[in-house]
């Protein structure tokens, strides 16, 4: 695996409201803690 000094990810709630917006918030806390397992 290659070494990367940042990533870009970009999640889009879209449509859906408030049920959107966490799902959003879940998964970028999910990619924060791979991103920090992975010393992203």
């Amino acid at each position: 695996m290659s070494s990367l000094e940042s990533v870009i990810v970009e999640i889009r709630a879209a449509e859906g409201g408030a049920d959107a917006k966490l799902l959003v918030e879940e998964q970028l806390a999910i990619y924060v803690r791979l991103g920090g397992r992975r010393s992203l």
